[in-house]
């Protein structure tokens, strides 16, 4: 059972946003890869492998990404806009950790939004929603401000 509890968690940490699934994809092919005769990645990005065989012939397909946020600016306070990729449910991203991956490496931030003391009476009653309220804030400093890598998209 723990083989599998470390599959998981391997595969539960690997970072696979829409578009940018290759840690996803690198953990997938390492554990196919005794099993099967043939692994490729075509143009999409999709790992292909290939059992040659007899009958019947089976195909096992799954998708390799998730929900995730893209940069759209970092305003002159650092802080991080963003817009979501996939289904997120707005409420949840509030004090999420997250990760931006940059061309220097990993910044690590949390989501917030206004504090409740500068919020009008009627915004306190509302939840907040991903694009009007949310924002990412770098936990180093205003490294986010220096861009440190920080791109659009």
């Amino acid at each position: 059972m723990s083989d599998l509890q470390d599959l998981l968690e391997k595969l539960s940490n690997a970072h696979g946003v829409s578009g940018y699934e290759g840690s996803v994809r690198q953990v997938v092919e390492e554990e196919v890869k005794p099993y099967v005769d043939e692994i490729r990645t075509d143009r999409m990005g999709n790992l292909i492998t290939t059992k040659h065989g007899g009958s019947p012939v089976v195909m096992l397909a799954a998708h390799m990404d998730e929900v995730g946020l893209m940069t759209k600016y970092v305003d002159e306070r650092g802080f991080v806009h963003f817009t979501k990729t996939g289904g997120w449910f707005d409420q949840t991203l509030l004090n999420q950790r997250m990760i931006l991956h940059t061309e220097n490496g990993k910044i690590y931030g949390v989501i917030g939004s206004k504090p409740p003391h500068v919020m009008k009476e009627e915004d306190l009653k509302k939840p907040v929603k991903a694009d009007e309220g949310c924002k990412g804030y770098c936990t180093r400093g205003f490294h986010c401000a220096g861009r440190g890598g920080v791109k659009r998209g």
